[in-house]
């Protein structure tokens, strides 16, 4: 059952209210990392902040905790596996075909949708997820055309009902250039959408479990009107609405205001797998409006509304992606790092600046003649910013200089304050599970082995979320060109054994069902010393036990989890090295041969002269 506006306006209305009262703390965490100044209640002062015991402090525990974890999560290249998989059938040699069709596929859309490429989309989600909780993406096809100069045709009038050629006043015909539009870009687009701008069911439990996923931005109503695609009423008037983001540009705050502007408000609908635009202004006067976050009456016009054209792999699945590295078990937005991490980073920003300040506090005064320095005198020279001021000098030609000199020096560092001064930062990278330098204690593979499941599990648990992410990613980029790849194309695939075949890439390539996996590639490798080693003794224990074909096979899996570089061009020279290339049946050479060369001469003898 479709829903109508009014229901969907107090739905918006409702997942924006629960937004918004996160909407400070994600741009206070934001800043921790990205300015490091708001560090206690946003006090700016020379990129510096005074916390109440007087101390002046900068973050950067957080930023460098944050920095860290995407270096954790930092991935060069992917690599797309994709298994066909079905119960009604037995899989044959097309299927494995499609197999390496699929994967190909999968792996350029992803490469070329700036998702892992280019704009490297990825990171910001990441960041997102990092500060606030979760990171979403978007994906739409795209098509990218330009009108293209053809050849010139000759122009054609009708005369005595029939068209002839357009004579000039020369005589000649009349040729004319055709402009047409030719598609320079056609393919699935991945958009990083901001925690600011997401919306979903107020209700929800989860950000996966909502039946519907939607984004506001904030646009003028120029640009609206010049897209053909909306229907937009007459009578809209454009107003001011607020841009919030989570690092703002602005000096003044991370909020500003965008005149003539209108705020677009794209849906999917699970139900009832409907696309709905709608488009929200001002609308003061009218008094049974819903008030939005600024205090204003709004109206919400649809003026687009699209059966999705894509039918998903599964029916939960949505063109909305979302990436959560800390998963709350009430907290549908999910937990920030910075959460767990910024009291301990605060508090080790307060002991190092207590022990500069006192460090920085400490005077020499030197004393002469106690009988002459004034009270005044020793007052301006502790205030004094000099580290070392003489008071009440009244030095006779005949006096020792050595004798009537005194120095009185400052209370020094307290043992404490140096002795827990490093304890918070322990305190960060133990909460977070991230270590500055990762298995530096390991003398052997194995004992690294044991770190890395036991010290950094919380850093593979963030990374193994990431791949799931990329995991959903993909099935949605399978759905898209499942539904929009043209026909009559194809492609040059090595399969697994290393053999090169031409296939077709179609939609026919992308029927029934297939299981497909993203994993890291073409970067550092991502497995342990202990595996790589197992894998090198699993390959020289089978050798060509199990014949070429297999050794091709399992040498590709070994080089692809080792992330080695050019594993297609690997494999093609392997498989020219282990199956050379049939040699065509060349004709024997000779004479024809005797019957003794055929078969025993006595029993053909024999036959042939039977005994009488």
């Amino acid at each position: 059952m479709k829903t109508d506006d009014k229901t969907w306006h107090k739905r918006i209305q409702a997942s924006r209210s629960r937004r918004e009262a996160r909407e400070a703390m994600w741009q206070h965490y934001a800043s921790l990392h990205s300015e490091g100044k708001d560090a206690w209640h946003g006090e700016v002062k020379d990129s510096k902040v005074e916390l109440p015991q007087g101390d002046i402090v900068k973050v950067s525990l957080i930023f460098r905790n944050l920095e860290q974890t995407m270096g954790y999560l930092e991935i060069e290249d992917i690599g797309v596996t994709a298994r066909a998989a079905s119960m009604s059938r037995q899989l044959d040699n097309m299927d494995t075909h499609r197999e390496s069709v699929v994967e190909q596929g999968v792996y350029n859309s992803l490469y070329s949708s700036g998702m892992v490429n280019g704009p490297e989309r990825i990171d910001r989600i990441k960041l997102d997820a990092l500060i606030c909780g979760h990171g979403i993406s978007y994906s739409w096809w795209r098509t990218e055309e330009e009108e293209v100069e053809q050849d010139q045709i000759a122009v054609m009038v009708e005369k005595d009902g029939r068209f002839v050629p357009k004579l000039g006043d020369d005589g000649f015909p009349v040729f004319e250039p055709v402009t047409t539009k030719e598609t320079v870009f056609e393919g699935v687009n991945d958009e990083r959408i901001s925690p600011m701008e997401f919306l979903f069911d107020s209700g929800a439990t989860a950000i996966g479990e909502s039946r519907w996923h939607g984004f506001e931005r904030v646009t003028r109503l120029a640009v609206l009107k010049a897209d053909d695609r909306y229907n937009l009423p007459d009578d809209i008037e454009p107003s001011s609405f607020r841009i919030k983001t989570l690092a703002g540009e602005m000096e003044e705050g991370s909020e500003y205001y965008q005149e003539d502007s209108v705020k677009v408000i794209v849906v999917y609908d699970r139900d009832t797998r409907e696309l709905i635009t709608f488009m929200e202004s001002a609308s003061p006067t009218d008094q049974d409006k819903p008030i939005n976050s600024d205090g204003e009456k709004t109206t919400l016009t649809r003026i687009r509304a699209d059966q999705y054209p894509v039918r998903f792999v599964h029916p939960d699945d949505s063109p909305f992606n979302s990436f959560i590295p800390i998963p709350g078990q009430d907290d549908p937005f999910g937990v920030s790092q910075v959460e767990h991490i910024r009291i301990p980073a605060l508090e080790a920003d307060i002991l190092r600046t207590r022990r500069s300040n006192l460090a920085r506090d400490q005077k020499r005064l030197m004393l002469y003649d106690k009988n002459k320095i004034e009270e005044t005198d020793v007052n301006n020279a502790l205030r004094s910013k000099n580290t070392t001021e003489a008071v009440g000098m009244d030095v006779q030609d005949d006096a020792d200089i050595s004798r009537i000199f005194k120095e009185v020096q400052t209370a020094n560092l307290p043992d404490a304050l140096l002795q827990f001064a490093n304890q918070p930062a322990d305190d960060v990278r133990e909460n977070s599970g991230v270590s500055e330098v990762p298995f530096g204690g390991a003398e052997t593979a194995t004992e690294s082995e044991n770190q890395q499941r036991i010290g950094q599990a919380r850093v593979n648990r963030k990374r193994s979320k990431l791949f799931k992410f990329l995991n959903n990613l993909a099935r949605t980029h399978f759905a898209f060109l499942a539904r929009f790849t043209p026909d009559g194309q194809t492609m040059r695939v090595t399969l697994a054994n290393g053999e090169e075949k031409i296939l077709e890439y179609g939609r026919t390539a992308f029927d029934g069902k297939f299981v497909i996996d993203v994993g890291p590639g073409g970067g550092p490798t991502q497995i342990s010393p202990v595996r790589q080693k197992m894998l090198i003794e699993a390959a020289g224990m089978l050798g060509d036990r199990v014949g070429p074909e297999a050794s091709l096979i399992l040498t590709r899996e070994i080089l692809t989890q080792m992330d080695i570089r050019n594993v297609n061009g690997i494999m093609e020279a392997a498989r020219r090295h282990v199956i050379p290339p049939e040699q065509p049946l060349q004709p024997q050479q000779g004479s024809i041969p005797s019957p003794d060369a055929i078969n025993n001469g006595q029993t053909i003898r024999s036959a042939i002269n039977p005994m009488e």
